[in-house]
């Protein structure tokens, strides 16, 4: 006699055939880890404009439309918890009846609000990308807006994140960090819910850092879109530093895609728009520079060097993410004198080859599939 499988919902704006790099990633990634450990898997994929993902043999997709149910773009929240979508979900988790329902973002959080009183056996979990108020707050901080109706649209925005921020630690059973950074500091603002657990990243991305010695070394700033103001800072510190130091020891690199133009003009930076194939412009790259100030959660970018084992300069915030050891797993600046500082001591071939090798150990240690399945099975008592 076989013991039937559990069951997962998994509630995710993101299509589970998308393979691509950040937040995806990891939900994709997820997923997977879902499969290997036994899990019958139904997705409820929320989507808009009529996109479709077609289920697989082993993974069930249900798309749902949400196209329309909303009045105000908040950040991915696509009406969510309307009424006709909670009416919806109340139907599928009565027709599929899973042990777990999994929410891939902290905005469905007012949605399981409504289930969880109905379907008391299922234990309700959300993944939380970002600690995420204060990090939308810095958002709208670091782009300014002159237009009364922006500013209203958003306020608006930051008091519906609050709201699902309480929703949250309210309703969901686990809440799991993508940083312990975010952990802690969601276990310091709501006092006595121990609900919120880290459960880090593993994806996995070719280690192709190689030593080189010649001059200029070349300098990245890995970026990604640069409407979004964290990334947009981070260029413009980029240029900061690149006017302070000597162009014919370090050439200064920007990847991404919607770079304004007054920074694409900057002769002390080469802009390669946003590149497709990555690798190949790592392999040409001595180091990397992220001067990220601003924002919560894993900081991806910042993920995905270390795991190519680059030696990277970050910032205290990313070095909060990632609880590594300053000096040994990468350089942390503080101020333009230490970036500055720190870029011409990684002139030094040793300290780049020391730096790959210990964050490539580091990242073995606390990035990886064992972990996070060691994490997923003890707290849903798999």
């Amino acid at each position: 006699m076989t013991t039937a499988l559990k069951k997962i919902l998994i509630l995710t704006t993101v299509g589970p055939d998308k393979k691509e790099h950040g937040n995806y990633q990891d939900i994709y990634d997820r997923i997977g880890i879902f499969k290997d450990l036994g899990l019958e898997i139904q997705v409820a994929y929320f989507h808009r404009n009529g996109s479709n993902t077609e289920s697989s043999e082993d993974i069930k997709v249900l798309p749902i439309d949400t196209t329309d149910r909303r009045l105000f773009k908040f950040d991915g929240a696509l009406g969510l918890d309307s009424s006709v979508q909670v009416e919806e979900m109340i139907k599928v988790v009565k027709n599929y009846q899973p042990h777990f329902v999994f929410a891939e973002y902290f905005y469905f959080s007012k949605l399981i609000t409504q289930l969880k009183p109905l379907f008391p056996d299922i234990q309700f979990c959300i993944r939380c990308h970002n600690f995420e108020y204060q990090h939308l707050r810095e958002k709208f901080a670091l782009k300014k807006s002159s237009s009364l109706r922006e500013r209203l649209v958003r306020w608006y925005n930051l008091i519906r994140c609050h709201n699902y921020e309480k929703a949250m630690a309210a309703s969901a059973d686990l809440i799991f960090c993508i940083s312990k950074y975010d952990a802690d500091l969601y276990s310091r603002q709501f006092v006595g819910n121990n609900h919120f657990l880290y459960l880090p990243a593993s994806m996995v991305y070719q280690p192709i850092y190689q030593v080189a010695e010649h001059s200029p070394l070349n300098v990245l700033y890995l970026g990604s879109d640069f409407s979004n103001s964290y990334n947009l800072e981070g260029a413009q510190w980029v240029v900061k530093i690149a006017k302070q130091v000597d162009s014919e020891k370090l050439k200064f690199h920007i990847c991404g895609k919607n770079l304004p133009e007054t920074i694409v003009s900057e002769t002390s930076i080469k802009y390669h728009g946003f590149v497709h194939e990555l690798e190949a412009l790592l392999v040409n790259m001595d180091f990397a520079i992220l001067p990220n100030y601003h924002g919560y959660g894993m900081k991806v970018k910042a993920y995905e060097l270390f795991q190519r084992r680059f030696p990277v300069i970050i910032t205290d915030r990313i070095h909060q993410s990632f609880k590594g050891t300053s000096g040994e797993t990468y350089l942390v600046a503080d101020s333009l004198p230490d970036w500055v500082d720190n870029c011409y001591k990684l002139q030094d071939p040793d300290l780049r080859a020391r730096l790959s090798k210990n964050i490539s150990t580091f990242m073995t240690q606390n990035f990886n599939q064992e972990r996070v399945v060691n994490i997923l099975k003890d707290s849903l008592n798999l």
